[in-house]
């Protein structure tokens, strides 16, 4: 299975050890703690939770630690503007999301050209995927099993198009991708994957 190198030349940009282990730790004992909701899906007022589309929850977390990770972004957007070729105004509040066993989201893109879709999702260009931990094919303490970020049409070739390409998620590794991209999360096979992501707009 594809490691996150294998990306850079398909477009997107990834940080390995963008968070350390210490803090890529620290969150996951939070968020493991913490109450959460499940996860809506929709791109208009009428956002719903749907589990046969979306099964993942979103949990809450301090202010303390919203700000370390919004300090981390306001870091990121150079880097971004730089490798997307684009001018960026900020991101949306970041979302902490706890995958179980058995929870994913299928294919879907992260940004709309729907006229009846809220205006922060038409003006999305680049989604962030930060992993809290890592993948492992058997049950192991912090690590989760499946659950892989998967890409669709990267490759223009017609017979690589409509493929998936999972990539491998580990422990403190950011991926950034336009928002535009068709991409979905697998179904999680064992423990719990933990992740935060945000949009900038």
């Amino acid at each position: 299975m594809p490691r996150f190198n294998f990306f850079v030349p398909l477009g997107l940009l990834t940080l390995k050890d963008y968070l350390d282990a210490e803090l890529c730790a620290a969150l996951r004992s939070e968020m493991c703690l913490s109450s959460g909701s499940p996860a809506t899906v929709g791109d208009t007022a009428d956002e719903v939770v749907d589990e046969d589309v979306r099964r993942a929850s979103l949990v809450k977390v301090s202010k303390q630690t919203k700000s370390l990770v919004k300090e981390r972004l306001l870091d990121l957007q150079p880097k971004l503007e730089s490798h997307f070729n684009i001018t960026l105004k900020g991101f949306e509040k970041p979302q902490f999301l706890v995958y179980r066993e058995g929870c994913f989201y299928t294919q879907h893109q992260d940004s709309s050209d729907n006229p009846e879709a809220l205006e922060y999702f038409k003006e999305r260009k680049v989604s962030v995927v930060i992993f809290l931990n890592g993948e492992s094919d058997e049950p192991a303490e912090q690590f989760y099993g499946d659950g892989q970020l998967t890409f669709y049409g990267l490759m223009e070739d017609p017979l690589w198009k409509r493929c998936g390409l999972p990539l491998v998620g580990e422990e403190g590794l950011m991926v950034a991708f336009r928002s535009d991209v068709v991409h979905e999360v697998k179904a999680v096979t064992h423990g719990v994957r933990y992740s935060i992501v945000t949009w900038f707009f």
